[in-house]
């Protein structure tokens, strides 16, 4: 991992820049540092299960983040990734659930400052600038949520799967050794799920794209040309 946090000092430092955080008063901060604890959570392995209890709240310093809705079946029903810099675990914060709503897992080697969900719930009822910040976020989310509906709202399949794999782009693709792509692995399943189609037709479409120099898709990473 490129970034290594061994003291308090380092987590204190990462949250007064954070956007989130940045809000609070200093001292404040040095006691929510203080009570944080560093987690490095290994590719593929869980952060949470769905229906759990909640424990703790999280803010990702490196790596990226999986989230996926479980219907009673425990068939994904939803899927979205999490960039460095997220907060998450926080839809609780808000209510009088104490469970999980859905499941996180480690698409590569992830390292996490989590922070017990109750310090968080407090500062939610007591600090209305922290509180107002963490609803933007929630804001955020539904935006994003809604766009990424909108977006993929075609009745063709086709184009659904072609507006998916751009807005993916869009949202987590960056410049890797002079290649824009996204730096995790994404199946031709979740894509199909995200596309609201089958696995079948995901990969007739994505081979078409590879076809016409638009990505290129190796090993589960998406790779995009010019």
């Amino acid at each position: 991992m490129d970034q290594v946090f061994t003291t308090k000092e380092q987590i204190y430092q990462y949250l007064v820049q954070h956007q989130d955080f940045k809000c609070l008063d200093a001292n404040v901060l040095r006691d929510l540092a203080d009570k944080a604890t560093l987690r490095v959570v290994k590719r593929g392995k869980k952060i949470f299960n769905q229906g759990k209890h909640v424990k703790s709240s999280y803010c990702i310093v490196e790596g990226h983040v999986k989230i996926r809705k479980l219907n009673l079946e425990g068939v994904p029903t939803f899927i979205t990734y999490l960039e460095p810099q997220a907060f998450f675990s926080i839809r609780t914060l808000f209510g009088r659930s104490e469970i999980h709503h859905y499941a996180a897992d480690a698409i590569c080697d992830v390292l996490l400052i989590e922070i017990p969900h109750q310090i968080v719930r407090g500062l939610v009822q007591t600090q209305v600038t922290f509180s107002r910040a963490l609803l933007n976020r929630v804001h955020q989310m539904f935006d994003t949520v809604e766009r990424r509906m909108q977006e993929i709202g075609s009745s063709s399949a086709q184009v659904r799967i072609e507006q998916t794999v751009f807005l993916l782009k869009e949202n987590h693709a960056r410049y890797i050794k002079e290649t824009i792509r996204i730096p995790f692995k994404i199946s031709l399943a979740e894509l199909a799920l995200m596309s609201g189609t089958t696995r079948e037709t995901t990969s007739q479409v994505v081979k078409k794209m590879e076809h016409e120099n638009t990505i290129k898709y190796q090993n589960k990473i998406f790779s995009f040309v010019g």
